[in-house]
């Protein structure tokens, strides 16, 4: 009984820290502009352009999916706006 235990604590701890290390996966997604009027996006912002912050109006866009190249982004947030 008691090796169950020490098992199940063991297999808790290990589930509490795997959520907590999951809570803060965000990060920053940023779009500009560039001198030729390309838009680019990143999760760096360059030092060279104005540079607009977009993470929180795709912050529910799985970028795993259908939407991940930024050009289907890009549309799927005008589609938003419009």
């Amino acid at each position: 009984m008691l090796n169950f235990n020490l098992i199940l604590i063991k297999k808790m701890t290990l589930l509490i820290f795997i959520w907590f290390i999951s809570i803060d996966t965000k990060s920053e997604i940023y779009q500009w502009v560039d001198e030729n009027g390309h838009t680019h996006f990143g999760d760096r912002a360059p030092q060279t352009s104005t540079v607009k912050e977009i993470s929180k109006q795709v912050n529910h866009i799985n970028i795993s999916s259908d939407l991940s190249s930024p050009e289907m982004i890009l549309r799927h947030q005008q589609a938003i706006d419009a």
